[in-house]
């Protein structure tokens, strides 16, 4: 259970970016998408980011990539290699499964617009749409990107996905059975993975969620608020400088996803697909126990 982890409200977030403009309209341009060509449908969401990662100081080295981009020890070439094995090579996997398993469903990808080889590598793939964002990720801030499909008004429902996750055929279950489901407008499933990684229960995977189109239509907006909100916070608890200590955190978009996103998934309506749940993994007992006392928590 994550304790600190309560509710936050668009009023304190629009509390939080009426008292830090500045901090806010930084994190709005980390939102920013500078061009792209997409396909209307419905939307596998991915992002990659890295290649301009930030380390002077200000910012923390936990960002998706840096360790794996940074040439400060002459590895660079060993850590592209690392990174190809670990998220590039799942990734291409994927979107060769879905060309079969969903192939209605685009595979879309916010990638930072230094990252030119992924155009290279990827553009000629027919169901892969590339969106190039404005400016390099701060941190880990780019594991926000693949939300933005929920503001898109051709995407009729997305489904935000792990890079390192390679889509089978019982992964697609999760998605079929939602689009089954009645109409529910927001959909999340729970993955086995080792108890070591997921010792507290997590509400919503940042990458095994999804909505239907125009569910969520501030989330970007709420993204860049709540980076600000936090940011202030923890202002107040060290000597960082505001706004630039939260991002390199990691699983911080899975933190905004508890936090602001959860509450109103539960009172819209949220299918749940416990197929690949672990008792031990994802909570200490049944996953829809856990979620009545998180909503305890979290109210």
């Amino acid at each position: 259970m994550w304790p600190h982890f309560r509710h936050v409200t668009d009023e304190q977030l629009l509390s939080a970016a009426q008292r830090w403009p500045s901090v806010m309209r930084m994190w709005e341009r980390q939102m920013r998408i500078e061009g792209g060509n997409t396909v209307p449908g419905p939307v596998l969401s991915f992002c990659l980011f890295g290649e301009g990662q930030i380390n002077d100081g200000n910012f923390d080295k936990a960002g998706m990539f840096a360790e794996m981009w940074s040439d400060v020890d002459g590895r660079a070439g060993a850590r592209r290699d690392t990174f190809r094995a670990r998220y590039f090579d799942p990734l291409i996997a994927c979107i060769k499964a879905a060309g079969e398993l969903l192939p209605e469903w685009r595979v879309r990808i916010y990638v930072e617009s230094q990252m030119g080889f992924v155009k290279r590598e990827l553009s000629g793939f027919p169901n892969v749409d590339l969106v190039w964002m404005a400016e390099a990720s701060i941190g880990s801030t780019g594991g926000f990107w693949r939300l933005l499909a929920a503001t898109d008004p051709t995407v009729p429902r997305f489904v935000a996905c792990e890079a390192d996750d390679v889509l089978s055929p019982a992964l697609a279950l999760p998605i079929r059975a939602w689009e089954a489901s009645g109409g529910l407008p927001v959909m999340r499933y729970f993955y086995r993975e080792p108890p070591a990684l997921w010792p507290i229960y997590v509400p919503i995977h940042a990458g095994r969620w999804g909505a239907v189109g125009g569910v969520f239509p501030r989330i970007e907006w709420q993204a860049a608020a709540f980076l600000t909100f936090q940011g202030e916070l923890n202002a107040e608890r060290s000597t960082h400088q505001l706004g630039f200590h939260v991002p390199g955190h990691y699983c911080f978009d899975e933190q905004f996803l508890a936090q602001v996103v959860y509450a109103p998934a539960c009172k819209l309506g949220m299918y749940n697909d416990f197929t690949f749940a672990s008792a031990a993994t994802d909570a200490p007992g049944d996953p829809s126990t856990m979620d009545l006392e998180y909503q305890c928590s979290a109210s």
